[in-house]
């Protein structure tokens, strides 16, 4: 069985030729690089990895790139852009060219990004990014109706929700059914897909966080395994698990068949993102 990991941060030090943004801080106390990624996959027993570009090192792509220059077998990556610059649109229709790209990741976090959205700000980018074929990852949570609006919209737009819909701040305030069911409600467009990604860090136990598994199942039955992905958050969910475990807790411990396995654990995102079977 083939095993990706849909989305993991890894970044380098901040040096002053290459700055963090000012007021972020990273998930881990020490950069999560290349070497480091390779020494966890070998451990966990996953062959692949998407890289999405953190925040906090900007809105950068050296670094995904330098991996898929690399490790052109291990690693790909979603391209990060830097919505408020005053020529972001006009990279759009080049933004499919970047060596080992397989499409964007924004998230939409922060009360300016979210207001911005929802009031039709960002449009542009679910246009853009249906007429030139860029698939969008989105870290969204609590936006189903402006997602739905812009679904409705543009039917052939190639759009992945991140986490589930779920985030830090819903498992705050335990919305976690409230996020289940916008989620679900999703899945009625076809062009939609999500990842598995940040289970262990929305539960209220320890491995083998027995509360998500219902939540997992519901989700890969609403979309079927073809439109979900397995992912980590791999940086944020150290704090919760080891990679390992964040491995079998979709493979030993969550109750899917083995015909759904062979989808999400990997399958699914390599033939939806077009990253070639091995």
């Amino acid at each position: 069985m083939l095993i990706v990991d849909a989305q993991v941060h890894l970044w380098k030090a901040a040096t002053p030729e290459r700055p963090w943004t000012p007021g972020l801080e990273p998930q881990l106390p020490e950069p999560l690089g290349i070497e480091d990624a390779l020494t966890q996959m070998a451990g966990a027993g996953v062959d692949r990895m998407i890289i999405v570009p953190p925040h906090w090192e900007g809105m950068r792509n050296d670094y995904a790139t330098e991996a898929f220059d690399r490790f052109p077998d291990k690693f790909r990556f979603m391209g990060r852009l830097n919505l408020e610059r005053e020529d972001a649109r006009a990279q759009m229709p080049g933004w499919m060219k970047m060596r080992g790209n397989l499409g964007m990741r924004q998230s939409f976090l922060s009360k300016h990004e979210r207001e911005k959205l929802v009031s039709g700000a960002y449009d542009w980018l679910f246009e853009d990014a249906e007429r030139y074929g860029i698939p969008l990852m989105v870290h969204a949570a609590d936006l189903r109706p402006t997602l739905e609006k812009l679904l409705n919209r543009h039917p052939k737009l190639n759009l992945i929700i991140d986490h589930m819909g779920l985030s830090t701040q819903v498992a705050k305030e335990n919305r976690t059914a409230e996020a289940l069911a916008n989620t679900l409600a999703l899945a009625r467009f076809p062009n939609v897909t999500t990842k598995l990604s940040s289970a262990p860090l929305h539960s209220k136990q320890k491995y083998p966080f027995s509360d998500m598994h219902d939540y997992i199942c519901r989700i890969v039955e609403a979309f079927g395994a073809k439109r979900c992905f397995w992912a980590t958050d791999l940086s944020h969910m150290l704090h919760a698990c080891s990679y390992r475990e964040g491995v079998t807790l979709f493979t030993k411990e969550a109750g899917l068949s083995k015909a759904d396995l062979d989808w999400v654990m990997g399958r699914s995102v390599c033939e939806h993102l077009g990253w070639p079977l091995p």
